[in-house]
């Protein structure tokens, strides 16, 4: 005697805070994976993604902004060429000594600047990493507002309605996926050891009423390593299911 369970089953639970603003799957609805079960008031998410994209496009446009260290070369280039005239005047008697050291100085200054315009301009593509980052981020928790079937199945069950408040992690739907079934065995070891079992052919015989029933082939795909009682092990097997006009073949 072996035992039919469903292999996926579980909630749907709402992924962010919210009120429940459309629940597009009902009772007895069969949903494909990846189709929209539920959506959560959103509006406030998508605003916040609105102004992401906006710090996103003033980053950007700093970013490539590079004025600042184009004029902070050219000004290193004139203070040089300025302390290499007032140098070569010097030479020749025809500037002060303290002179030339202004202009060096100022020389070293915009040489000095050069590194810290491009340390801002560095800075500044940094920042439109972060704000890219940041739609990416906005763009993620508004999508988590649309609660998506995890797998093809069927809804069981509705928790709760429309136009209730929810918070992250609470139950919306029960999702049953009828596609494929375990079954669950105690098999007696009778001249056989745990190996030999696993992967064994099995044949899963279901009695559709007195007078029908189904056989299914398929193969042990785990063996539990602790014997019961009487020398048996459980061993389960997955089987596929089958639809019969508009109802599956096996349930839970």
């Amino acid at each position: 005697v072996a035992t039919l369970v469903c292999l996926h089953k579980l909630p749907v639970a709402a992924q962010s805070d919210g009120m429940i603003e459309e629940l597009l799957a009902d009772e007895g609805r069969t949903v494909a994976k990846g189709e929209p079960l539920l959506v959560i008031d959103s509006r406030v998410a998508a605003a916040e993604l609105e102004v992401a994209k906006k710090e996103l496009e003033a980053a950007q446009k700093k970013a490539e902004q590079t004025a600042n260290v184009e004029y902070a070369k050219a000004a290193a280039l004139l203070a040089a060429s300025e302390f290499n005239a007032e140098n070569d005047l010097l030479e020749k008697g025809s500037a002060s000594l303290a002179q030339v050291r202004r202009t060096r100085l100022e020389a070293d200054k915009t040489r000095w600047g050069v590194q810290v315009a491009i340390v801002e301009q560095e800075t500044e593509v940094l920042a439109a990493e972060v704000a890219a980052a940041k739609v990416e981020a906005a763009t993620v928790r508004l999508e988590m507002f649309n609660v998506l079937s995890p797998f093809d199945g069927v809804i069981v069950e509705r928790l709760r309605d429309q136009g209730e408040w929810i918070r992250a992690g609470e139950p919306v739907l029960r999702l049953m996926s009828m596609n494929e079934m375990k079954v669950e065995a105690l098999v007696k070891l009778d001249g056989f050891s745990l190996s030999d079992l696993q992967r064994a052919p099995m044949k899963v015989t279901l009695e559709i009423n007195p007078s029908q029933k189904y056989e299914i082939p398929t193969f042990v795909d785990f063996v539990n390593p602790e014997i019961e009682g009487q020398g048996r092990v459980r061993v389960t097997a997955r089987i596929q299911n089958q639809k019969v006009g508009d109802s599956w073949l096996l349930g839970d």
